[in-house]
């Protein structure tokens, strides 16, 4: 179901949900911080780009 109505929701919500499965394992194991940092990083990352997308009126 990646072409269609929905198509493209559906595709960057199951890459989302196994973004965070893969740190929720990764949380697990002796790379704690690493996984902390790359999630730290992207959590900035998607706040800038919100923040960007309502200050130019797309969102």
């Amino acid at each position: 179901m990646v072409v269609g109505p929905g198509g493209t929701q559906y595709t960057v919500l199951q890459s989302a949900r196994a973004y965070a499965f893969a740190n929720g394992l990764e949380l697990q194991g002796f790379t704690k911080a690493a996984a902390f940092a790359r999630m730290h990083a992207s959590w900035l990352v998607a706040e800038g780009f919100v923040t960007t997308s309502a200050t130019a009126g797309a969102i």
